[in-house]
């Protein structure tokens, strides 16, 4: 599976509609099968109560640091060379430690990608979270793009609140 902040949120939409569709034409019953029958996302879903479910994602969000509460930013490298990939993301990362002066503001990587190879191309990412001004995310445009221009055949690519984490 993929990491995903938004997973519990996407399951109790799915298990809430496929529980929805089972007393359309008359009573039903849906049977949830899990090693955690107390997760907040299986309790909320056999209620079908949204709001409950709601205001307890948000206060898992809130304590981990996720949006809304909290903005992130992904910096995705690729390149079809592993080591030039490699080399580019640790000195991104350094750069943007050594330049970001932000304390609210967690850098975590680089990493390879969930999946670090995908069509003959290496993935490696960064992640920031946190709270940056609109100087600080220009800054770290220019910093991507310098980066990739620096470096023939690297690609560097920022995702603001990135819906997946490839």
């Amino acid at each position: 599976s993929l990491p995903d902040f938004r997973a519990h949120e996407r399951s109790f939409q799915l298990l809430t509609q496929v529980a929805g569709r089972t007393g359309r034409d008359g009573a039903g019953s849906v049977i949830f099968q899990t090693w955690q029958p107390d997760h907040h996302v299986l309790r909320h879903a056999a209620a079908q109560d949204a709001l409950a479910f709601a205001t307890e994602e948000l206060a898992v969000r809130a304590e981990v640091g996720y949006p809304p509460y909290r903005r992130m930013l992904r910096l995705a490298l690729v390149s079809r060379r592993l080591g030039e990939v490699s080399a580019a993301a640790a000195t991104l990362a350094d750069l943007i430690r050594a330049g970001l002066r932000n304390p609210a503001v967690e850098v975590l990587g680089p990493a390879p990608a969930v999946f670090p190879r995908l069509h003959d191309r290496y993935r490696y990412q960064l992640l920031l979270k946190g709270g940056l001004s609109t100087a600080e995310k220009a800054w770290l445009a220019d910093c991507a793009r310098r980066m990739g221009a620096r470096t023939r055949g690297l690609d560097v690519m920022l995702d603001v609140d990135p819906v997946g984490m490839w």
